[in-house]
């Protein structure tokens, strides 16, 4: 063991499978100290040695403040839960290692990937819709083991202790390569998976929309380059039953809980690469008061963000035509300016919940913060479409200030990072001309780069890039940054 590494993972480390290093004079270790988490070890010590078996832990049960009201997660009855609840534990495990002959490695990360909160609460609003995700998850791998199996078990693989790069270093331990082959077959899998779906009714298309979410997981920490790709595909496949009032009749809010963050990361990275989105989010009747586990109260501002990428492409296109940009943006000039109304009007909708104690504190700052920051997000690039970088500055970096300073303030307030802010921090850390200062942001307040170097490089490779373009004189509009993205971004 390293000298720098503690004999003993602190418990947030060791939740996550990341390795836990300090520097010999620190007391916190180099994650924490990063994502500002106090670094503590508090968890009971267990005896060395080989653990005896025994019959697999149901799902544990955790306080939720929330209710099927308020969450699109579905709650069960009594009934249903405590059935689905045995098997999602032992039985939904043993059905998944029977059918893909999983080790028992295999089967470890998958169950903590499923059961344990601190692992869950990685991707989600918080704890108050950790026990109905824990459920959902668990219910559709139960029901659909060969569909959703090898999704499943890469995503838990690429958390495990082996899986801190995308493949091992030459002279790597038989072990090691043994890991990365098993854990790139389940991906393999899953992605053969996908591409082979049909869905023809509703309930094929929510299973076609968690097998894509739960390979998006994997592609995020490991393979960044393919996540838009996996988005389009799934996204493409779910479409023609998402946009159908007749085929999605009866679909609860909780069953499309997965569409909110496909197509938030698909907008997301048609924004960055200027490409045509892919499905304009819609809700569902229900959902118009509900409080999405990934996206808070902001769902209702996805269509409006994806029309957005839609102009941000359209003027792309047009501005390489006869008169260039000045032409293109006067014959969309009205677009342009009925969209920022539209941006500036905007609140969130289901924020009822918020009075009568059905989510924490922390939940709802958060919330709050999330949908301010993805709001100015959208006001910021739609000031870039009009004005190019080094125009019109002043305006843009009050934006980035406001996004940056209620980013830094919500997580210093609470302890922790507002989820599904990652678009609105790089468009944020665009306008600062500091290489240190926009490390420093990034690093620290980006949820996806705390655990993805991928994301991580691919996103500073491009600050920087345009950044020296911008120095060059070179005459940059938002839909210009695509240039500067590495296509292929993988961990090395």
């Amino acid at each position: 063991m390293h000298d720098s590494q503690f004999p003993r993972s602190c418990d947030r480390c060791y939740a996550t499978k990341e390795r836990c290093i300090r520097a010999p004079d620190s007391e916190s270790c180099d994650r924490c100290i990063r994502l500002s988490h106090e670094c503590i070890r508090k968890r009971a010590l267990k005896r060395p040695g080989r653990r005896p078996k025994k019959n697999a832990p149901s799902i544990p049960s955790a306080p939720v403040r929330g209710d099927g009201a308020s969450s699109p997660s579905p709650v069960l009855d009594d009934a249903s839960a405590s059935h689905e609840t045995s098997l999602s534990s032992s039985s939904m495990v043993d059905h998944v290692v029977a059918d893909l002959g999983l080790s028992t490695v295999e089967a470890s990360l998958l169950r903590t990937s499923i059961l344990s909160s601190e692992f869950m609460e990685q991707f989600i609003i918080g704890p108050s819709f950790g026990e109905a995700h824990r459920e959902y998850m668990a219910r559709q791998l139960h029901d659909a083991p060969a569909t959703l199996g090898h999704a499943y078990v890469a995503s838990a693989m690429s958390w495990g202790d082996d899986s801190d790069v995308a493949s091992p270093e030459p002279g790597s331990s038989t072990a090691r390569v043994e890991y990365f082959e098993k854990m790139y077959h389940h991906a393999t899998e899953a992605v053969a998976t996908l591409r082979s779906m049909q869905p023809s009714n509703a309930r094929e298309m929510c299973r076609c929309l968690v097998l894509g979410a739960t390979i998006l997981t994997f592609t995020l920490k490991l393979r960044v380059a393919d996540a838009r790709a996996i988005c389009r595909q799934t996204l493409e496949m779910a479409k023609p039953i998402y946009m159908s009032n007749a085929l999605l009749d009866g679909t609860s809010p909780g069953d499309l809980s997965f569409a909110s963050c496909l197509v938030l990361t698909d907008i997301a990275e048609s924004l960055l690469f200027c490409e045509p989105p892919t499905l304009r989010y819609r809700t569902v009747p229900g959902q118009q008061q509900c409080v999405d586990r990934y996206v808070g109260v902001s769902h209702s501002f996805l269509p409006l963000l994806y029309d957005v990428a839609e102009l941000s492409f359209r003027l792309k296109v047009e501005s390489g035509k006869a008169g260039g940009h000045s032409a293109a943006l006067a014959r969309f000039a009205l677009v342009h300016s009925a969209l920022e109304q539209d941006v500036r009007k905007w609140t969130p909708d289901g924020h009822g919940g918020f009075a009568v104690g059905k989510f924490t504190s922390t939940e709802v700052a958060h919330m709050l913060c999330q949908a301010e920051a993805v709001r100015n997000a959208a006001r910021l690039v739609l000031h870039r479409l009009k004005h190019g970088f080094g125009s019109q500055d002043e305006v843009a970096e009050a934006i980035s200030s406001h996004i940056l300073t209620s980013l830094k303030m919500t997580t210093l307030g609470t302890g922790s990072i507002p989820r599904c802010i990652d678009f609105p921090l790089i468009a944020a850390c665009l306008e600062l001309e500091r290489k240190s200062e926009r490390a420093n942001y990034f690093s620290s307040l980006s949820p996806i780069s705390s655990y993805s170097s991928p994301f991580h490089d691919r996103t500073r490779v491009m600050f920087d890039a345009a950044w020296e373009a911008r120095r060059n004189g070179q005459s940059l509009y938002w839909y210009d940054l695509s240039a500067f993205i590495p296509e292929s971004f993988t961990c090395t």
